[in-house]
């Protein structure tokens, strides 16, 4: 089976492969996800319902950029990170299929950005389509189809038909691809600049004051999952039935699967202890484990929306997870066992319409308790993010 030559994960791991292949080296060697998360703005917070009921979606992300990030932050990012950034936007279909066939390689990989909800070989359920753009590496083309690298191991190939459904589709219009050039070995300035953009996504985590994002957002989120009464709260916006199942499902899913588990809380943490190493700055490290705990304190969240006790929401986590490790394995290659989990995950999803296998006043508590951790998760965000972290990425430049 041919192998991606791009990290699995998120879309970090499409830009990351881009770097590389372009010869981007970072603190401590080739570069890795870790240092370009970092680099984007390392952690966030974002939360929003897409849709409407009966098709509402959660909406979440745990990156600084968020779930709207635009190519403009990924060519500053590739800037930033020593590199020159060839940004196309193409009206012409025809001549980006040509343009593909004769520059994306496993060598020289293109970043191009396609709808995550209506991707033709792995899509979300409906009501996630036009939600968010979700930027993956193509790595050759021919007249027939198009090779991609997203969130696999394997490479992936895509009719051109099926390409053009998720392009036009993409809040990212028209069809944009994304060529880095010119990598270079950066000197002393590359922790200070990677700092600079932690501070910045610091920032945007800490203060601002309302609506879905950073700490105030996390504080939404808990305000919206405990409240039944307001048309903002789950049993309003997500009825009992398949939208609250699928708002259960989402929340373990963009914890688990969305910018790194723990919602990129273990690969902030992992690029806190390379920084910190890169400067000799042991404070760093210790903040790194911190934040892994706020990995793990995330991941238990999600695992909360799923819970073991509750049979049907235990065996939706399951069948995700064992989605999860299957594509990231083997992509298409699992089609057989990815086509299975989806039978069976809809049929859950069918049953929860005639017996939601969570009676009212359960399902009353268990919102509680979850509002109660995610709001503990805020606070402690908050907490973290104040004070020695803060003055550490924000140091003077000459300090590193």
């Amino acid at each position: 089976m041919p192998q991606s030559p791009a990290l699995a994960g998120c879309g970090v791991g499409a830009l990351t492969g881009a770097l590389r292949a372009a010869g981007v080296r970072g603190m401590g060697g080739p570069i890795d996800e870790a240092e370009v998360f970092a680099s984007l703005g390392g952690i966030g917070f974002h939360y929003r319902v897409g849709g409407h009921t009966p098709t509402a979606r959660v909406l979440l992300d745990g990156t600084a950029a968020g779930l709207d990030t635009r190519t403009e932050h990924v060519v500053r990012t590739v800037q930033r990170l020593g590199a020159r950034a060839e940004l196309r936007a193409w009206a012409d279909e025809g001549a980006l299929a040509a343009w593909l066939a004769a520059n994306a390689s496993a060598a020289t990989p293109v970043v191009t950005w396609l709808d995550r909800g209506s991707v033709p070989y792995d899509p979300l359920p409906r009501g996630y389509q036009r939600a968010f753009a979700h930027p993956v590496l193509v790595v050759g083309a021919d007249a027939d189809e198009v090779r991609l690298v997203d969130r696999s191991l394997a490479i992936v190939s895509v009719d051109w038909l099926r390409l053009r459904v998720s392009w036009s589709q993409c809040t990212i219009e028209p069809p944009t691809t994304l060529r880095v050039l010119g990598g270079a070995v950066r000197g002393e300035a590359g922790p200070a600049l990677v700092a600079e953009a932690l501070a910045d996504g610091l920032r945007r985590l800490l203060d601002t004051p309302i609506g879905g994002s950073g700490v105030a957002g996390i504080r939404t989120l808990a305000s919206r999952i405990r409240a039944p009464g307001r048309p903002s709260g789950w049993r309003w916006v997500f009825p009992r039935g398949a939208a609250l199942l699928n708002a259960h499902a989402a929340l373990y899913r963009f914890v688990e699967e969305g910018a790194g588990v723990g919602l990129g809380r273990a690969r902030f943490a992992d690029a806190l202890q390379t920084l910190g190493e890169s400067t000799g700055r042991p404070a760093l490290v210790a903040h790194a484990t911190r934040w892994r705990e706020r990995a793990a304190a995330w991941s238990a969240v999600a695992v909360e929306a799923l819970p073991e006790d509750i049979p049907a929401l235990y065996e939706v986590r399951l069948l995700l997870a064992a989605r999860a490790r299957a594509w990231r394995a083997e992509g298409l290659g699992a089609s057989a066992l990815l086509g299975e989990i989806s039978r069976r995950l809809a049929e859950i999803t069918r049953q929860s319409e005639v017996d939601f296998p969570v009676d009212p006043p359960t399902l009353a508590f268990r919102h509680a308790a979850l509002a109660t951790s995610v709001a503990k998760l805020a606070d402690a965000e908050a907490e973290l993010g104040q004070g020695t972290l803060s003055e550490l990425v924000r140091a003077p430049l000459a300090q590193f």
